[in-house]
């Protein structure tokens, strides 16, 4: 699945810290939410935004030069990106769609444990008896009944 952590790790040294002041967003206090810059389509609107809570964590400029600011800790949805230079339109082509889904591959080998067979089971099996053989056998030495005058009291 791609995401915005998939765009950044994507884009990661063409991100940096935004030292503009959301000039646009202040004009309209809104701004139009995107999962990642250049994504297939946007999420919502956020209207009203609080223009002076607003705080981008970074920022990238795509080939076409507009910026776009990622955004964490908003009141509805948390980690967004917005078009900085252009915050209200819904028309940006999508420059950077989602790729086609396909099955995730590990790179680390693994042991499928459910596919074990039989070894499993026998395994549970002795050792289970072996527990109860020990338990049996600590009983016989180590209980002793009380006795008094030749008596087991009761």
């Amino acid at each position: 699945m791609y995401d915005y952590v998939a765009f950044e790790e994507e884009h990661w040294n063409e991100l940096y810290a935004y030292k503009g002041d959301y000039a646009e967003i202040q004009k309209t206090a809104a701004a139009i939410a995107w999962p990642w810059p250049g994504a297939d389509a946007p999420l919502w609107v956020a209207e009203d935004l609080d223009t002076e809570s607003f705080k981008v964590r970074y920022a990238y400029t795509d080939a076409q030069g507009r910026e776009w600011g990622f955004a964490t800790h908003l009141y509805v949805s948390p980690n967004v990106w917005f078009c900085l230079s252009d915050p209200l339109n819904h028309d940006i082509p999508a420059f950077n769609p989602a790729p086609p889904p396909m099955a995730w591959e590990s790179e680390t080998p693994h042991t499928d444990i459910g596919k074990t067979g039989q070894s499993a089971l026998v395994i549970v099996i002795v050792l289970v008896a072996a527990l109860a053989a020990g338990t049996a056998i600590l009983i016989k030495i180590l209980w002793k009944p009380n006795k008094q005058d030749g008596r087991v009291l009761q």
